[in-house]
């Protein structure tokens, strides 16, 4: 279990990080993208009183956005649910979306880089 537990957080820790760069590439939206992206890791990585809770949200987000499915549209709501309860609405909840829906599909969608991430 514990050799399962380090792989999990091990894979956990490289789609994290490759997200990280896709989403903090320069772009028009570097700075908002980056703090958005920062406060997304922190959250799912950094020790606090919800962590236990935060990494049953993290690996059950894990699951659903890597384990094909023919719950599309139910990993859609759990994306957003997950967006929700990482950084609260905002002013700007649309763009955040297409955001979120772009790193899902970045993360999932099969792709010549597919193996990179």
């Amino acid at each position: 279990m514990a050799a399962h537990d380090q792989t999990f957080r091990q894979s956990l820790q490289i789609l994290v990080r490759s997200t990280w760069l896709h989403m903090t590439k320069p772009s028009a939206n570097h700075s908002k993208d980056q703090l958005l992206v920062r406060s997304t890791w922190l959250h799912m990585t950094k020790p606090s009183a919800n962590h236990s809770k935060d990494q049953l949200l993290v690996r059950s987000t894990w699951l659903h956005m890597t384990k094909p499915s023919a719950n599309h549209s139910k990993d859609q709501l759990l994306v957003r649910s997950t967006w929700l309860h990482m950084t609260k609405p905002s002013a700007n909840h649309s763009k955040d979306q297409l955001l979120v829906r772009s790193t899902w599909l970045h993360m999932t969608k099969p792709s010549a880089n597919h193996s990179r991430y």
